[in-house]
């Protein structure tokens, strides 16, 4: 096959560019305003600094509502000053972060993601975006980001065409057909692209920084995004064991590495109800019961107990459909009981205070042109993880 597609993707990085005068971190300002020459692991750097404010402000606000929490409010507090500093969040720090969010049910990210709007401001919604799945208004892009505030998932249409799917699929290098695989005891249940192969495939990068992505994310959660990651990998059928479907997120569970966020889950072959489809419960990323505010996997029969299994919702569709999630909302992936699933998972969050994911010294060089000329155009937050690089 041809790699048409791509090669168009890599043409026309910038297009014509303007000389203006930036600050870093300032409202408004985008990659091209940034001057030629730009160092932009320190620019990225100089924007997480701004951030350090909200560690205070934060955890001033949860003392009197916690008392009982004050030791992993403080270790939050210490932890989001140090990653303020050096762009890296710690492990104990990332363990405390995580620990207010089940014990305040949810209010302390509530605390840092206002923080975050205050001090980055979500980008103007553009009258039309032109994106590769399609243009879209804003009336478009608005009742997404309404379907998501209720539901917690959006099916976006049209979906991914046939032509950029199998230019997807030939770009990662995926061998495997879709046809059935058999069960066995030692089988993986999960075969991952390594991040720096993906860093270096452009059809990925492209769609990765989508303007479509970008909006919705900006508007969701109300600050200039980040893109947080690209994954691909395929599901396998494999023996049920505990230990596979906890290693392979196919017990439900939410995702909390970040205070908010966004997935985007595209399917790059057909799912069906037998090959592992994206399983989830509307509504829970708003609210839970309170016996389920808690960290760690949860069986099907306790969530059937409390959500009728008729409220669950499987996310099907051929090769090139795509759902926007928030998964903070409980979900996992059906274990695949026939045929295998590709998925491409794509993750855009408010700050990179949370999970730490350094990127591999195998990655390509960082450079704002590699994720496509739509890119000039975003905030330089949007691409500071792939700046920074740190480990």
């Amino acid at each position: 096959m041809k790699n048409t597609f791509v090669e168009k993707l890599a043409s026309g990085f910038w297009g014509k560019t303007t000389a203006r005068k930036s600050v870093a971190g300032r409202s408004g300002s985008t990659i091209r305003d940034l001057p030629s020459g730009t160092d932009y692991r320190l620019d990225a750097l100089q924007r997480t600094r701004q951030e350090a404010p909200i560690a205070d402000r934060v955890a001033e606000q949860l003392l009197p509502q916690f008392p009982d929490l004050e030791w992993h409010i403080e270790k939050f507090r210490s932890s989001y000053h140090e990653f303020a500093e050096t762009g890296v969040t710690l492990r104990d720090g990332f363990y405390s972060f995580r620990h207010l969010y089940f014990a305040t049910q949810g209010v302390s990210n509530q605390l840092i993601s206002e923080g975050l709007s205050d001090l980055f401001p979500r980008p103007a919604l553009p009258r039309r975006i032109s994106s590769i799945f399609g243009t879209f208004d804003q009336g478009e892009v608005q009742r997404m980001v309404d379907d998501l505030r209720r539901d917690g998932i959006v099916r976006v249409n049209p979906g991914l065409s046939p032509e950029y799917a199998q230019a997807f699929v030939a770009g990662v290098g995926f061998s495997e057909s879709g046809e059935s695989a058999a069960v066995t005891d030692n089988i993986e249940p999960l075969l991952h692209v390594p991040e720096s192969k993906l860093l270096a495939t452009p059809i990925v990068n492209r769609i990765a920084s989508d303007p479509l992505f970008y909006f919705v994310a900006s508007e969701y959660l109300e600050t200039e995004p980040i893109l947080f990651r690209s994954a691909v990998w395929l599901s396998k059928p494999h023996n049920n064991s505990y230990d596979n479907l906890d290693n392979s997120a196919q017990l439900f569970h939410v995702d909390m590495s970040i205070p908010k966020f966004l997935q985007v889950f595209l399917y790059l072959n057909d799912v069906d109800e037998n090959n592992g489809p994206h399983c989830m419960i509307p509504g829970t990323h708003r609210e839970k019961p309170a016996a389920l505010w808690r960290d760690g996997r949860i069986s099907d029969e306790e969530m059937v107990s409390l959500y009728p299994s008729e409220t669950w919702r499987l996310a099907l569709g051929s090769a090139g459909t795509f759902f926007i999630v928030d998964t903070s909302a409980f979900h996992k992936g059906v274990a695949p009981v026939s045929g295998v699933r590709q998925v491409c998972s794509l993750g855009y969050i408010n700050t990179l205070f949370g999970e730490h994911l350094p990127i591999s010294p195998e990655a390509p060089r960082f450079q704002p042109k590699n994720f496509g000329p739509q890119v000039a155009d975003f905030s330089p937050r949007f691409l500071s993880r792939f700046a920074m690089g740190l480990d």
